[in-house]
């Protein structure tokens, strides 16, 4: 059985009301990706919002904020290694499903944005790889996807990205 990513995106609702579950569900996979990473002792996950460029000064106590583009969320956790990319291919996949993953909340994501840009360095025999995709709202739902040897001398750490973007929010919405 396969599935159609984009018409799964269309069945999840995302009310207004949950309009940070996106970014709670990249988060939450930041906190599993440490969990999972047996070599690190000191897990890290950082968060950047990226708002749309100013384009009028306001004055006199304004607190208005231009609109939120982009979420990205960096951690240092065990990455997209191959048991994890191939569980983020199959909907509704039971791999996280003894720390309460559903198989479903990257679907989240593209029901609120309109792709998410993944990179991820990790070790596999003995060496770094490098992992780079998007997933977007098409029938397959991973485009661009790359996995290549990592070469970095001095490299200690792990760096996985998921950056929540094109230009705001969708109009799925």
């Amino acid at each position: 059985m396969r599935i159609d990513v984009s018409g799964k995106i269309r069945e999840k609702k995302l009310s207004f009301n949950n309009t940070l579950l996106p970014l709670f569900e990249a988060v939450d996979n930041a906190i599993h990706a440490i969990q999972e990473d047996e070599d690190s002792i000191l897990g890290n996950i950082e968060i950047e919002v990226v708002r749309s460029k100013q384009t009028s000064i306001e004055f006199e106590n304004s607190t208005s904020l231009t609109p939120v583009e982009d979420f990205i969320i960096t951690d240092n956790g065990v990455g997209f290694n191959e048991e994890n990319y191939e569980s983020f291919n199959y909907a509704h996949s039971t791999y996280k499903l003894h720390k309460g993953g559903k198989g479903i909340g990257r679907f989240v994501w593209l029901r609120a944005f309109r792709k998410v840009e993944v990179e991820s360095v990790y070790r596999s025999n003995g060496s770094l790889m490098k992992r780079t995709f998007n997933f977007e709202s098409t029938k397959t739902g991973v485009e661009n996807h790359e996995n290549t040897l990592f070469e970095c001398k001095n490299y200690n750490n792990y760096t996985n990205t998921f950056k929540i973007t094109k230009k705001g929010l969708s109009e799925m919405v």
